[in-house]
Order: C-alpha cells, then structure tokens, then sequence
C-alpha cells in the first residue's frame, strides 16, 4: 500500500465546544489510514526478560499478553469497544473483570496507537507556552504531557500519572523509528517508572492492517 508523503496538521477534538478546544498537532497523516495494529516486543525489566504482545483495533478493541521469562503464569486480556476489560485463560476464556485502572494501564502498552493516535487515549489538549509540548488529560481524568521531537513530526515523549499508583510519573520515551507507507513508527522505546524502575521494548514484529512492517 503507497501512500503519500504529505505532513499535515492532524486535529485534535477535546469537547468541539470553543475554537479553544481544538489544538493541532504536527503528526503524519497517513497515520490515519491506520486501523488494525499487531506488534509483538522483547522487553527486559527490573525483574528479568518477557514478550509483550499487543493487538488493537481503532474502534478500541484490544487484547494484550504478556509471557515472562522469571515468572511462570503469562497475563493475558482484552479490552472491549466500550471499555469493559476481561482476564483471559491460556485458551481465551473469560476468567475475570479488570477494574477501569487497570484497563487504562493495559491500554497505555498500545504504544504505535499512542504515538500516531493520542486521541484515542488523551482529550483537553492544551499547548504549552513556548509550544515545546502538549497537555492533556487521559481517560482517568489525570494529567498527560507530551512532547515532540526536534522535526516535530512525531511525539518522542509521554508522561502520565501511574493509573495504580498516582503518586508516580510514568515516562514514556520512544527511542528509535522505522519509516513505513504511514510515517514512522516506533522500533525501540523505554518506559521509566517513578524514576526509579526502567522497562525496554524492542519491536521483533509489527503488522499495520495485516501488512508487516520490515525493520
């Protein structure tokens, strides 16, 4: 699939109330012909190695799972299109009810849809003075900061209040790119927790609606 080349202003609508509630940020927009994503990563913790793997859809279905090397049961769950999100079985089966915090915190590994989507997750975009970074609030009703990189054609960071734990900062940084027909996507990304614990990702597979991006 080509596409073209063309950077625009995406726009972004918090409550389509007041002209105020409209704020552009400078994303690629071929990302909106993105609509499936499926990625699977290496990460490594403070705890040990485990895959994180990630299939989301732009109506917000979601499933997510998680194998770890230094622990013996994976965590495996989905997110439904009204946000009602489940415990899966190593079979599929519905075992369990997450609360709203922890379907947040399940969403918030959805990092391509993050990072070519924030709409989805963030609403009440506010530039900050200076125009160095974006605020916004998240789907808790807490605090989202993100910031551009130097070409401003993409967010090279994320920094939320941790949705178990407010009195905690969890930074997203995305690291490292690859180009792809939609703009760049993210290959590389390290979360930092409370500033104190770091988490690496680092993409194996990505698939955008069904076609694998090449690293």
């Amino acid at each position: 699939m080509k596409l073209q080349w063309t950077f625009i202003f995406l726009f972004f609508f918090a409550c389509q109330t007041s002209e105020d509630d409209t704020v552009r940020l400078p994303l690629n927009s071929n990302y909106l012909f993105i609509d499936e994503i499926h990625s699977v990563a290496n990460c490594l913790g403070p705890d040990g190695r485990y895959v994180t793997e990630v299939h989301s859809f732009t109506d917000s279905t979601y499933t997510f799972k998680q194998d770890f090397e230094y622990r013996e049961e994976a965590f495996h769950a989905s997110v439904s299109e009204n946000g009602i999100g489940y415990v899966l079985n190593p079979e599929g089966e519905v075992v369990d009810t997450l609360s709203r915090e922890v379907v947040e915190m399940v969403r918030s590994h959805d990092f391509h849809r993050i990072q070519t989507r924030p709409n989805q997750f963030y609403s009440d975009f506010q530039v900050v003075e200076g125009g160095n970074s974006v605020n916004a609030v998240d789907k808790l009703e807490h605090p989202v900061r993100m910031i551009p990189d130097e070409s401003q054609e993409v967010i090279s960071s994320v920094m939320f209040w941790n949705m178990l734990d407010t009195s905690e900062v969890i930074r997203i940084d995305f690291t490292d790119w690859v180009e792809s027909d939609y703009g760049k996507l993210v290959k590389k990304l390290r979360v930092i927790q409370a500033e104190r614990d770091t988490f690496f990702f680092d993409y194996t597979q990505l698939m955008i609606n069904g076609e694998e991006i090449k690293f």
